[in-house]
């Protein structure tokens, strides 16, 4: 076999989790509203199991295994996790809606920006929101026929509290806002558990290999 089924578990498990979790929020809930260093945060784990058996494995520290055993994979997942903060945050702040599409997202992000700015403004044509006391323009990205939009800034020196407050806002706003009934988690669901029953299949059929393959992973 040119794969060994531990490999697959650890790499499956995640990212089977991670869909199952993210179709039904999208399928069954009102629309999600988080920030999209959260968002990058919750996909990193889904693809852990893949850097586990990819990347780790290439550059596996060989050396610092001899002396500390096990351990070495507490520093590698914290190396992970430091590497990931430091992308998260590198990036742009911005808003991620899973559950709305950008039109839909317009009037509610509307009536948040008003929250924070009386005077806020809805240019529709262009899909965006300007705030002119604070000197904020918003603008919504996505595709009208998707159920996942984006609120961003065209400034780019906005303030954490400025995001927290309009993250609040807009979860509030949204939650009484008219979406549409959309199927876009329903594949995600779909495949989700398509992988978990793999996974589920396999642990059923070679616990022992799962077993073995386990030990020669953390024991090196």
């Amino acid at each position: 076999m040119w794969f060994e089924p531990f490999a697959v578990v650890l790499a499956l498990l995640p990212l089977a989790a991670y869909l199952l979790l993210l179709g039904a929020v999208r399928l069954f809930s009102r629309p999600l509203v988080t920030t999209s260093g959260r968002d990058l945060a919750a996909l990193s784990v889904a693809l852990v199991g893949w850097l586990a058996i990819g990347p780790m494995e290439l550059f596996f520290p060989g050396t610092a295994a001899a002396t500390l055993g096990p351990y070495v994979w507490l520093f590698l997942l914290l190396f992970f996790m430091l590497s990931m903060t430091l992308i998260i945050l590198s990036l742009p702040p911005r808003l991620i809606i899973y559950g709305a599409s950008a039109g839909e997202v317009l009037t509610p992000l509307l009536r948040a920006a008003q929250r924070l700015d009386p005077q806020a403004e809805l240019d529709d044509a262009h899909r965006q929101v300007w705030m002119p006391t604070l000197g904020v323009r918003l603008r919504v990205d996505g595709h009208s026929h998707f159920d996942t939009s984006q609120v961003a800034a065209f400034e780019q020196n906005l303030t954490p509290q400025f995001w927290q407050h309009l993250l609040g806002s807009l979860r509030y706003e949204i939650k009484t806002a008219p979406t549409a009934q959309r199927f876009g988690g329903l594949g995600m669901l779909v495949f989700g558990l398509l992988l978990l029953s793999s996974v589920m299949l396999m642990v059923w059929f070679q616990p022992a290999e799962i077993a073995s393959g386990f030990k020669q992973w953390l024991w090196r």
